[in-house]
C-alpha cells in the first residue's frame, strides 16, 4: 500500500516502448498491481501454474486440469452456463480452433474451484510477453494501462493538507502555511509601492 496518509498519490510509470506516464489521485492509500504476461494471457496468469476444478454441463461430468491460465469467452443460454478456455501447462497458448478461436468448454461458473497449491511440472518457456499497470483504491480500479514488456513505475506521495506548500530540505518533506509565504510578499509589495510613489 502506498500514500497512506497523504493528500495525494502520484504514480509515474513506463512500459518498454513508450515514454513516462502520469497518473495523480486524492484517493488515498493506493494499492499497485503490475508484471509481465504472455501476450494472450488474462489476468489470471500465473507462471508456475494452478489446478482449476468445475462441473461441466455439456459433458455432465466434474473437469480438474493444471493450467497457467483459464478466461471465461461467453455464456450459452441452453444450459445457462458460460464458456471457459483453458491454458494448460507448457503449452503455449491456448488451445485454439482452426479459425483461431479458444477451444472452449461449458462450466457452471458457482463450482469453478481454484488450488494454488497445485504447480506445472516445470516453468513454461518464455514467451513474448505484455506489461499491465493497475492503480487501486480499497481495491476499486482507479486506472489501468499496458504496453510492452516491462513496466517501471514510482509512487510519490504528497503529505501536505490543503493551503501548504511542500518544501523539501535535506532530503526531509516540510509543509509550510501559504501564509508564511504570502504574508511576507504583501509586506515587500507594499514597501514597493511606498517607494515608487514617494
Amino acid at each position: 500500500m502506498y500514500c497512506s496518509g497523504a493528500e495525494s498519490a502520484v504514480v509515474v510509470y513506463s512500459f518498454g516502448d513508450t515514454k513516462e506516464k502520469t497518473f495523480k489521485t486524492k484517493l488515498t492509500p493506493i494499492e499497485i498491481e503490475a508484471g509481465n504476461i504472455p501476450l494472450d494471457a488474462s489476468e489470471n496468469y500465473d507462471s508456475s501454474g494452478f489446478e482449476v476444478y468445475f462441473y461441466s454441463p455439456n459433458n455432465r461430468r466434474w473437469a480438474r486440469a493444471t493450467v497457467l491460465d483459464y478466461t471465461i469467452t461467453g455464456y450459452y443460454s441452453y444450459y445457462n452456463a458460460h464458456t471457459i478456455g483453458l491454458w494448460y501447462c507448457n503449452a503455449p497458448d491456448y488451445q485454439r480452433n482452426e479459425d483461431g478461436s479458444i477451444v472452449t468448454t461449458l462450466v457452471y461458473l458457482d463450482t469453478l474451484q481454484i488450488d494454488t497449491s497445485v504447480k506445472c511440472p516445470k516453468p513454461p518457456e518464455p514467451a513474448e510477453c505484455k506489461a499491465h499497470l493497475k492503480i487501486l483504491h480499497g481495491g476499486k480500479i482507479l486506472y489501468q494501462d499496458q504496453g510492452k514488456c516491462p513496466v517501471n513505475y514510482k509512487v510519490n506521495c504528497d503529505p501536505c493538507p490543503p493551503n501548504t506548500i511542500r518544501c523539501v530540505e535535506g532530503g526531509k518533506v516540510r509543509c509550510v502555511p501559504c501564509s508564511e509565504f504570502l504574508n511576507p510578499l504583501k509586506q515587500i509589495t507594499s514597501k514597493l509601492k511606498q517607494i515608487n510613489n514617494g
